[in-house]
């Protein structure tokens, strides 16, 4: 075999080495992408629970002290604000919230997640009202746990 013959075949496993590190490595990235967005949306899920439940200690556990929402007409609230509108309501126990189109963007300690959310209420007349949003979340991780930092959603026209 001549020199060229033995370079080229050594260049060639070389490449095949790297390129298998690399897919290796591309797939153990989105298997722990995978991992962070379901357990990003539990958190999301166990949040929505926690407001049903007026749970607010669990609500501290989760939400930044400096939370903020963005309602989908334009109203800003924090989190104290967000006690008192969940204190104020009327607790709703014939509602469904689902969740599509998940999209996660990990930055380090943050996140940032694009979901379609579906809410499904049914009135005390026994009609079904949809409501579909389009929500953006931003989460931080605070105390060596994830947190949501800032929300905002936007409604969308059936």
């Amino acid at each position: 075999m001549s020199f060229f013959t033995k370079s080229f075949v050594l260049l060639v496993i070389g490449f095949l080495y790297v390129s298998h590190g690399a897919a290796q490595t591309k797939t153990d990235s989105v298997q722990k992408q995978e991992k962070l967005k379901q357990e990003l949306m539990q958190l999301q899920r166990t949040i929505n629970e926690a407001e049903t439940k007026r749970d607010f200690a669990a609500l501290d556990r989760l939400l930044t002290e400096d939370y903020i929402f963005t309602e989908s007409n334009g109203r800003i609230s924090d989190r104290k604000q967000l006690y008192e509108d969940i204190k104020k309501s009327e607790p709703s126990t014939d509602q469904t919230i689902d969740y599509d189109d998940i999209k996660l963007f990990p930055y380090g300690d943050s996140a940032v997640m694009s979901y379609m959310l579906k809410v499904n209420i049914r009135g005390k007349d026994g009609k079904e009202n949809v409501y579909r949003f389009r929500g953006t979340v931003t989460w931080v991780t605070q105390q060596k746990r994830w947190r949501m930092a800032a929300i905002h959603v936007a409604h969308v026209k059936s």
